[in-house]
């Protein structure tokens, strides 16, 4: 019965769109749908350029984990997502953005490079589960879910982490493109050895039939020209989000 709900408020929407396309009153509404540690930084750098650029758009946008934005998608409640992948699903289309480097916050430590078995011995400060970082940082740093039992952190606030790691000790892992301040720049660590370094790659998802394509696909080109202006300089592991 539900399926059969959605089909019919869609079809409603496309036909008030229709009409108030008619009249000359149609404002696009475009439901956005963003994972926490990718919002934190592009919604302050693109913002603005979105509302003058995109005149013609409603934004609608909602900060969500990565399975709340799938969960979103089959509900028909928005219309484009931006999330860390690989993400395959018949019913959406994946369309890669950019390789997102992925850094180690460790200010305690003294050098500028830091040994994966260095980390193994040092607290990990973790987002909350629901959150792709945290299982990159599961998968990334060798760990079990059990080391994560004593701090559990409601929330995407990155922020918050990077001041736990500060006053605290241990270490967390920060998106490449994450606004850090100057003091915290000098926290950055990169892994030592012959490993490749970790990243992310982001991409954007919009359903295989939608009536905003042009508008989604448009948003994803200005997110690109932004952040994908230049190849890495060393080589890059993608981390998986979705692997146990």
């Amino acid at each position: 019965m539900l399926p059969i709900l959605r089909e019919l408020l869609a079809e409603h929407d496309k036909i008030k769109r229709l009409s108030d396309q008619l009249k000359g009153t149609l404002k696009e509404e475009i439901r956005i749908g963003i994972i926490p540690t990718i919002a934190a930084y592009l919604l302050p750098d693109l913002f603005y350029e979105w509302r003058r650029t995109f005149s013609d758009l409603t934004f609608r946008i909602r900060e969500l984990k990565t399975t709340e934005v799938l969960d979103a998608f089959e509900r028909k409640e928005i219309d484009l997502a931006f999330i860390a992948g690989p993400h395959q699903d018949p019913r959406l289309r994946s369309i890669p953005i950019y390789l997102e480097e992925i850094f180690i916050y460790c200010p305690a430590h003294p050098q500028q490079e830091i040994s994966l078995e260095e980390l193994q011995q040092l607290h990990p400060w973790f987002l909350t589960k629901g959150n792709c970082l945290r299982t990159q940082m599961l998968h990334f740093c060798q760990l079990h879910e059990q080391h994560a039992t004593d701090w559990d952190y409601e929330g995407g606030n990155l922020p918050l982490l990077l001041d736990m790691v500060d006053k605290n000790g241990g270490y967390t892992l920060v998106p490449a493109h994450f606004k850090l301040n100057h003091a915290q720049k000098k926290g950055i660590k990169k892994l030592n050895g012959t490993q490749a370094a970790p990243a992310r790659e982001i991409m954007g998802l919009i359903p295989q039939r939608s009536m905003k394509t042009a508008h989604s696909e448009a948003l994803i080109k200005s997110v690109k020209n932004a952040y994908a202006r230049s190849k890495p300089e060393h080589p890059l592991s993608v981390l998986d989000w979705n692997r146990t």
